[in-house]
This record gives structure tokens, sequence and C-alpha cells, in this order.
């Protein structure tokens, strides 16, 4: 079962759409096209899911641990080695980006989280994710964020002010 080995999201303006690559351990590519307001969800959904995943009961207490973890799995992630696309051998869903529309996150027998990414018809991508996938997926969408024109100021907090910015 192959992973996923690296992410990449750019602004393309005259999409006005953002273009997220990934590739898999075994040199797969998938190319999605996220608009607007499929942003929103993604990022709403990210939140959701790393706050629950918080043992904490009070809410402040699992954003501002959530925040913190965050914090530490940005410092300690590769962002700065170049996106790997001349490794990629083959693209399960096409070489053109797919445009996604349904956005939702499952839970195995095994506990593990599965995040969905399907467009309105036709097949998309169901892929194992971990904590450190979703923060990293966050940091690419508020960083790639800022080079829009959106007005989605989305920003994962510190823990020594609002844990989460929605804005």
């Amino acid at each position: 079962m192959s992973s996923i080995h690296q992410m990449q999201m750019s602004f393309v303006a005259q999409q006005d759409r953002m273009l997220l690559r990934l590739n898999t351990t075994d040199h797969a590519e998938f190319r999605f096209w996220l608009t607007r307001r499929y942003v929103k969800l993604l990022w709403t959904a990210l939140l959701q899911q790393l706050e629950a995943a918080q043992p904490y009961q009070n809410p402040d207490i699992r954003a501002t641990v959530a925040a913190f973890q965050h914090q530490q799995i940005v410092e300690t992630s590769d962002f700065k080695t170049e996106y790997r696309d001349e490794e990629t051998k083959h693209f399960p869903l096409g070489e053109e980006p797919i445009l996604v529309s349904r956005l939702q996150f499952k839970r195995t027998e095994q506990k593990t989280q599965i995040l969905c990414m399907h467009p309105d018809k036709g097949q998309g991508l169901e892929i194992g994710v971990d904590n450190r996938l979703m923060h990293s997926l966050c940091n690419l969408l508020s960083r790639c964020l800022k080079s829009t024109d959106w007005d989605l100021p989305f920003e994962l907090g510190t823990p020594s002010n609002k844990p989460f910015s929605t804005h």
C-alpha cells in the first residue's frame, strides 16, 4: 500500500483555483483543483478533526493543545525540499487536475482517518491521514491562501493566542 510522499499547493490565478498535487511512495501523482468554497470546507473539516483528536473535554484546552501540536509538527516537517515531479511514473486519475467538490472524513475499524476527496462524478481519492499529514495540509493551505485574493485569512494560532481563526 502506498502513502503520501510529497504535497504541493499553488494558486493558479487564471483558474482562480488552488492546485493540490500529491505524489505517493509508489510514484503516482494525483492532481486536484480546489475552489474557494472547497477550501473553506476542507479547512473547517481539518480543524474539526484535529481538535476532536484531543483527549480533553474543555474546548479551549483542546484548541490550545492542537495549536501547540501544529507548531511542533510544522517546525519538524520538511517544507523546503522541492516537489519531485520527475519521479512520477503514473497518474491514476489522469494528468489533468480533477475539480473536487465532495469532502468527507471516514474512520476505519482500526481508528485510521480516511480523507475522501471526490468530484461530482467519477473517481476521486481516499487516503489515510494522520495528525502530521493534516497539520501539514493546514500549513500548505494557510501559506497558499496568502497568494490569493480570496480574503480567507486562515491561520493556525499558537498556544499563547486564539488557537484557530476562521474569520
